[in-house]
């Protein structure tokens, strides 16, 4: 059974070197692990936010969305179900938490819409 522990280490050693990388950057990053292939982009994208909220790094919300614009398997999606997936993430990320940053209202226009 595969495990994401390997890409919690690599993630925090990627963003420890440089620390401003992108989070399109460490999917990449474990996209080029063949180890993590059984893994799809939502699971492996999550838990990249959730290592680097751990590591106290800023995520906006433009770069989420840029990578969930850029992977495979969200490339099917109509824009507004992209814009789900992004408030998903998010919300699964800060749910219990005061600190949710700035995301667009619904009926805003985003990059992605």
């Amino acid at each position: 059974m595969q495990s994401l522990e390997l890409a919690e280490q690599l993630i925090q050693k990627h963003f420890t070197k440089n620390p401003n990388s992108s989070i399109s950057g460490a999917l990449k990053l474990l996209r080029r692990q063949k180890r993590f292939d059984s893994f799809g982009d939502y699971p492996v994208l999550s838990f990249i936010l959730r290592v680097l909220y751990e590591m106290g790094i800023n995520i906006s919300s433009r770069s989420v969305a840029y990578v969930i614009r850029i992977s495979p398997d969200f490339q099917h999606l109509p824009p507004k179900d992209k814009k789900r997936v992004r408030e998903l993430l998010f919300e699964k990320l800060y749910v219990g938490k005061n600190d949710i940053p700035d995301t667009p209202k619904t009926g805003d226009k985003t990059k992605d819409d």
